[in-house]
């Protein structure tokens, strides 16, 4: 038996070759210090992890968000910062609102999320296996304007990964009534030539409002301009985590076709 690597405890030890700490009985509800790494980053993050001897109490009364978290803007944040870093950046801003019919049923309890989460089923299938849109360009040849319909096919990603990150809004419109929409960061670009049909077919795919795009011109700083669009606080922390000040030409000319 080798030498003992330990430093010992009233009811536990020490690994000194691994950090462990091992108990030589249970103890219960004791909190936890945990080290995370992220790899791609080189990072390392130390949390506490608390045990919940009791449950909270249920949410009660109107559902009210009038600034987004502060967790909720580091997700974001390094969410962006990742894309950026590993795969090229998020490369398409998408905007989805809600018709009459789809508010009205958030207004009677539906939530936004349950909304959006047969789309993001649908887009997933429609990235992973390719698609076709039949789109009428209009055409203007020595003064006069016609209209071709050509066919469009997209290319099909298989298992590759999918990367998006998404925020909902519910803003009051100018007659003070809810006003809910998403904004979604999608890594997917397609060719300039593809990209009504392209638009039309997401429009399409989500069927219960507009669906408004833009190609993001440098998707490695699509993350320094979430603070605009999407939050109006913790501007700060999100700058912080990006290596890039907000630019305001990071955004194309909108395009957002409707049937």
């Amino acid at each position: 038996m080798g030498p003992d690597t330990c430093i010992h405890f009233s009811d536990g030890r020490i690994d000194l070759e691994t950090g462990e700490i091992i108990k030589d009985r249970p103890v219960l509800h004791n909190t936890k210090a945990i080290v995370e790494h992220k790899s791609w980053c080189d990072e390392y993050r130390v949390r506490t992890k608390t045990p919940v001897t009791s449950l909270p109490p249920e949410n009660t009364g109107e559902r009210k968000t009038e600034t987004r978290s502060l967790s909720g803007a580091k997700k974001i944040a390094e969410s962006c910062r990742f894309v950026a870093k590993d795969r090229g950046g998020y490369s398409t801003f998408l905007t989805l609102t809600l018709d009459e019919a789809a508010r009205e049923r958030v207004a009677e309890g539906a939530t936004v999320q349950k909304e959006i989460s047969r789309f993001f089923d649908a887009l997933k299938k429609m990235w992973s296996r390719g698609w076709v849109e039949e789109f009428t360009h209009e055409r203007k040849r020595k003064g006069h304007t016609y209209h071709e319909t050509i066919t469009h096919r997209g290319e099909a990603h298989g298992n590759a990964p999918f990367d998006y990150c998404w925020v909902v809004e519910n803003p009051k419109n100018e007659a003070g009534e809810d006003n809910p929409h998403a904004h979604i960061l999608m890594r997917w670009r397609v060719p300039f030539s593809d990209f009504p049909a392209w638009a039309q077919r997401i429009e399409r795919l989500w069927g219960q409002g507009f669906a408004h795009l833009e190609k993001i011109k440098e998707p490695e700083k699509a993350g320094a301009y979430i603070p605009s669009p999407f939050f109006d606080v913790h501007t700060d922390i999100l700058r912080s985590m990006n290596s890039n000040e907000p630019q305001k030409t990071n955004f194309s000319t909108p395009c957002r076709y409707k049937h």
